[in-house]
């Protein structure tokens, strides 16, 4: 079996990739990344140094496509980052598999999310990993900013992950998603 094998069966198996990390660390970023890696720079240090420099997400060479399938992806997306931008629970919450294993912690850090920051989400790119009858995985680059100033320390951040839907009737739904890298974007004067 080779790599990419081995993480598709990781992902479509439901097992973190980031196994062995401190659990609390492991279940704020497993939250955060299902909300679409939301604010990936809540628990970082002001001063401290990015992770690492994110590439933008490129579709891999010679593998199958299925257009339809991407754009329906794309747009679950996106309405999650809008429900987020717009501070809409109802919108935010609506994309999430309500059988998510983190569906009802993801209710909580979001309300606490409206709460501490006021922050934009934007899309950079997006593309389709993979697919089978009950789920598909998209890989996108996305960057979160903060609107002003913040109650809490917030880093603006472009994010990469790995986001897995699973069917819920004829919609596709957020299931879980793994944060790949993370680039703070106050550093790249230093990078």
């Amino acid at each position: 079996m080779n790599a990419d094998e081995r993480r598709w069966e990781l992902i479509t198996s439901g097992r973190s990739m980031m196994m062995g990390r401190p659990r609390i660390a492991l279940t704020v970023m497993l939250v955060l990344s299902v909300l679409v890696v939301a604010p990936t720079a809540l628990t970082e240090e002001p001063n401290s140094k990015p992770v690492a420099s994110s590439r933008p997400a490129r579709p891999p060479k010679d593998k199958p496509t299925n257009p339809q399938l991407e754009e329906n992806l794309k747009c679950a997306l996106r309405d999650n980052l809008n429900g987020m931008v717009e501070e809409d629970m109802e919108q935010t919450l609506s994309v999430i598999h309500p059988g998510s294993p983190v569906f009802k912690p993801n209710k909580k850090l979001t309300e606490q999310v409206f709460k501490q920051f006021d922050l934009d989400y934007e899309l950079v790119s997006a593309h389709l990993v993979g697919w089978d009858d009950d789920y598909a995985v998209l890989r996108a680059v996305q960057i979160t900013r903060a609107r002003g100033k913040q109650a809490f320390p917030f880093r603006d951040n472009e994010s990469d992950a790995i986001h897995v839907f699973r069917k819920h009737g004829k919609k596709w739904k957020l299931w879980q998603s793994a944060l790949l890298e993370v680039k703070y974007l106050d550093n790249e004067a230093e990078d």
